[in-house]
């Protein structure tokens, strides 16, 4: 059946408090929330499922939610499951509105999720990162039509082949068929083939979404051969075509190399735990959305930051000095 829908209290608690009248209003999460359109995900990943059929999915909100924590605090599926039933913040940013002492959904219930919508749901998960990003004035919409692109690489978590590591398979797999038709081996290597294995590997071991679409595209030359037409491309060491004015947002193309250094050592850029193709492209995605939130607190908690200097300022007299911490 379709996902489930916050059910409304229509009076408050007896014996609970609601999670609004406990927390800081102004903390830069709940600030963030107020950005984010949560009814356009559950518009779309509804339609995804039977509406007469099954129990109810999980409520799209809390989903959402969980994969933006996930990718904004470099966390797993168990870590973020685990972690919003202890941060009543992060309940807040889900959509409860009392404190919950159990685990929302099962860690499982991620992959399942990531996996019915697929790419197409975490870019549209991306698109309202960057819509809340134009909402809190941390980007603005004339910087939409240009962007700059670099190539990276981002490591799958998997046991890479290396061919010591075929030979022995190949090895184990002859050794197993000959059992089975009754052929005698003089030698089977069994009780070395690992170590061989082992030391081989040790000496190897020695030696963007938005409804506006870019006017410029400014790539390094990892990106040569593109087929990219609606957008004009600038190559990194292009001459032809090339003014001053593109020259010099050329050489300011490396400036995006340490927001992927960014992504790789505060999101989960560095490596992809995630299956398939399919995982490498969500995980990209969602990479990018998580390191947009990122940007998008800094800005409120830096704004916040300012109103209080200034309200801490005006009640101060000519004369006097006052010792504020703002940590």
């Amino acid at each position: 059946m379709k996902p489930k829908k916050q059910p409304k209290i229509p009076q408050e608690d007896l014996f609970r408090m609601r999670l609004e009248n406990m927390l800081d209003i102004n903390h830069e999460l709940i600030k963030l929330s107020k950005h984010i359109d949560w009814e356009s995900p559950d518009k779309e990943w509804g339609a995804l499922f039977v509406s007469t059929k099954g129990a109810p999915a999980i409520r799209t909100r809390l989903i959402a939610g969980l994969h933006y924590l996930k990718h904004l605090h470099d966390l797993s599926d168990e870590q973020v499951v685990k972690g919003w039933t202890e941060n009543p913040y992060w309940q807040y940013f889900c959509g409860e509105e009392y404190f919950q002492h159990k685990m929302p959904i099962h860690p499982v219930t991620m992959t399942k999720w990531r996996n019915r919508p697929g790419k197409s749901g975490s870019e549209k998960l991306l698109i309202e990162t960057i819509k809340a990003g134009l909402k809190s004035k941390t980007i603005k919409p004339g910087s939409l039509k240009k962007v700059t692109v670099d190539t990276t690489v981002q490591e799958k978590n998997i046991a890479f082949p290396t061919d010591s590591k075929l030979l022995n398979k190949a090895r184990e797999n002859l050794i197993k068929l000959s059992k089975e038709h009754g052929i005698k081996l003089r030698q089977n290597y069994n009780r070395v083939g690992p170590q061989y294995v082992l030391m081989a590997s040790r000496y190897a071991h020695a030696k963007q979404f938005t409804a506006v679409q870019p006017e410029q595209c400014f790539v390094d030359r990892g990106y040569r051969g593109h087929e990219v037409k609606d957008t004009k491309v600038f190559i990194s060491g292009q001459k032809r075509g090339v003014t001053r004015s593109i020259k010099k947002a050329l050489k300011r193309r490396s400036a995006i190399e340490p927001e992927i250094g960014h992504m790789k050592n505060d999101g989960r850029l560095d490596r992809c735990y995630l299956k398939g193709t399919v995982g490498d492209a969500i995980n990209v995605v969602m990479v990018a959305a998580g390191h947009n939130l990122r940007k998008i607190l800094n800005k409120l908690r830096l704004l916040w930051l300012k109103i209080i200097s200034g309200l801490m300022g005006s009640f101060i007299k000519p004369g006097q000095s006052a010792a504020l911490n703002l940590a």
